[in-house]
This record gives C-alpha cells, structure tokens and sequence, in this order.
C-alpha cells in the first residue's frame, strides 16, 4: 500500500483509498500520505437521495 501511495504521489496522482473498515488502517494511510478514503468504517452504502441528504447536513463532513 505505502508503495501504490508512493507511487501515485511521485506520478502526482491524487491517492483515495478503498474498503477501509478499521481505525487502524486509517492511522496508517494518513502516516503514508493519503488523505482520502472511503468504506463502511464511514458508512454503509447508500443510494444517491440518502448521500444528498446526509451532504446538506450542517455537520456532514463532505466539502461543498
């Protein structure tokens, strides 16, 4: 993973990880230089309406 994240940092490509499920691989991707990510550590998935609405939440932390 440290080797992909490298990788793509030297090829400037921007690095969102996938499938994370635990807190410990957030503690290592963010050690490592990748600074977005998603899975069902976040959330569970989610259908376009339910994402809208959870977007517009004052404390959603999705940029707008």
């Amino acid at each position: 993973t440290k080797a992909i994240i490298d990788l793509a940092h030297n090829l400037g490509i921007e690095v969102i990880a996938e499938g994370i499920e635990k807190a410990a691989q957030i503690d290592f991707l963010i050690k490592n230089g990748c600074s977005q990510g998603q899975g069902f550590y976040f959330s569970k998935a989610i259908d376009a309406k339910a994402l809208y609405d959870y977007a517009k939440e004052e404390k959603s932390p999705i940029v707008r």
